[in-house]
């Protein structure tokens, strides 16, 4: 059990909530004061069902028996801290997830039973944040990063093969990875665009890696975005204060603009001051863009 936010918690009987587990893979949701930091959530396909990594809380997915709302009972098949997830474009009982280090997991039967540990497939330092990378047009292909390079798997985890070894001289535990939605051929890595680090691209589904020049403004690196129909355009996201939190290149990063309108100071386009980590453009309405804080 834990207390409502209070000046004065537990006081009364109504204070406490419970958020123990109902079954050995299933967690009571609880109302009350939540705090969870997620990392990765995606969508089964077909199904108003829903899989997501949560920071120091493991992964969770809901029932496919019915529609998930707040009050939805999550199963928990992966414990640890929870980070990127994938959901099978075209098969709804392909399902991946992790935790920290390159603890990567997988199901073929929509997550029925035990979860597959994959993790040992790959060697090389390990990511503290795990990264997962897909296409919907090649949802089989799936991509991680470790001090040994790319990583690529043919069959959704059955087996893996290093891709490139030419995985950016400055790999850390927070290096990202995305494969673009536009078009799979080109996939996205990156640590940092400063200090000798460049965002690197491949033009050949992650068989290579080509550094990219570094705009002024480059710092570490929070996240990387691709556009959903744009195949040369890229987006990297920044956290550091006062400067840049969103850099758009529309030619495959040999030009950059920021479009949050930093400059050393407050933002000239409203955007807020803050580390900013995820990115979504809409592809029925491009001019549309979500950013995550």
């Amino acid at each position: 059990y834990y207390t409502i936010s209070d000046k004065d918690p537990g006081a009364k009987d109504d204070h406490f909530k419970r958020a123990g587990l109902i079954s050995d893979f299933m967690w009571a949701p609880a109302g009350g004061y939540n705090t969870t930091q997620f990392y990765g959530a995606d969508k089964i396909a077909g199904f108003d069902q829903y899989i997501a990594g949560a920071q120091d809380n493991g992964t969770f997915f809901s029932p496919r028996n019915q529609d998930a709302s707040d009050t939805t009972s999550y199963f928990h098949p992966i414990g640890g801290d929870g980070f990127e997830v994938i959901a099978h474009w075209d098969d709804p009982n392909k399902m991946m997830g992790s935790y920290q280090n390159n603890g990567h997991f997988r199901t073929i039967n929509g997550g029925v039973g035990n979860w597959d540990y994959i993790g040992y497939k790959v060697s090389g330092s390990k990511q503290f944040i795990s990264r997962l990378s897909t296409s919907y047009q090649d949802p089989d292909n799936v991509y991680v990063v470790t001090g040994d390079g790319i990583w690529k798997t043919f069959n959704f985890g059955e087996t893996f093969h290093l891709a490139s070894n030419s995985s950016d001289n400055c790999f850390s535990a927070t290096t990202d990875l995305e494969v673009s939605k536009a078009n799979p051929r080109y996939v996205w890595t990156g640590t940092r665009m400063s200090g000798g680090c460049n965002l690197r691209l491949s033009t050949d589904y992650g068989a290579s890696f080509n550094p990219i020049p570094n705009p002024s403004f480059g710092s570490s690196i929070s996240g990387i975005y691709s556009h959903p129909t744009e195949d040369s355009t890229v987006y990297v996201l920044f956290s550091s204060r006062n400067n840049p939190k969103i850099i758009e290149s529309k030619d495959l990063g040999q030009t950059w603009e920021d479009i949050t309108g930093f400059s050393g100071g407050p933002s000239n386009r409203g955007f807020p001051n803050v580390p900013t980590y995820s990115l979504a453009v809409m592809p029925y309405d491009c001019d549309v863009i979500w950013a995550g804080t």
